[in-house]
């Protein structure tokens, strides 16, 4: 994946290489290349690298099917995460009294809201786990 700590030189020269025509390819955080579920590398495409360095939205592009059409998906679902994470981070911090403790820590929130909201959240958990996990078995499979 593309980060912002990679700094606007890397990103450019990505981006750049893509317009070139040559292929580009997902590598974790250790730059070894990710691999589908099927065993091929994963392309990457100048819309998902834009989204990943600077925010910008992948829904604006026409529905497709496939590996790519997964992917712009699966940007989003990392930035609206992101998005959860700060929104609850500021929620944290906002006082009961200018200066004060925060007020959901001293007084937390409605119970059926939190329940509501987790449930919700269980069940994109759960989601989540199973396609690693089948992406676990898959990538096994394909090594055999």
């Amino acid at each position: 994946m593309l980060s912002r700590s990679r700094g606007v030189h890397q990103a450019y020269e990505v981006v750049r290489a893509g317009r070139r025509g040559e292929r580009l390819y997902e590598v974790d955080e250790k730059g070894a290349r990710v691999f589908s579920s099927g065993g091929e590398p994963r392309e990457l495409t100048d819309a998902l690298i834009r989204h990943a360095y600077n925010g910008e939205s992948t829904t604006d592009f026409p529905p497709a099917a496939g590996f790519t059409a997964a992917s712009r998906h699966w940007a989003d679902v990392r930035a609206k995460v992101e998005e959860l994470t700060k929104a609850v981070e500021a929620m944290a911090v906002v006082p009961v009294d200018e200066g004060g403790r925060s007020l959901v820590e001293r007084d937390g929130w409605d119970d059926a809201q939190i329940a509501e909201l987790r449930r919700r959240l269980d069940r994109s958990d759960r989601k989540l786990a199973a396609w690693a996990d089948t992406y676990d078995f898959n990538r096994q499979a394909a090594q055999e």
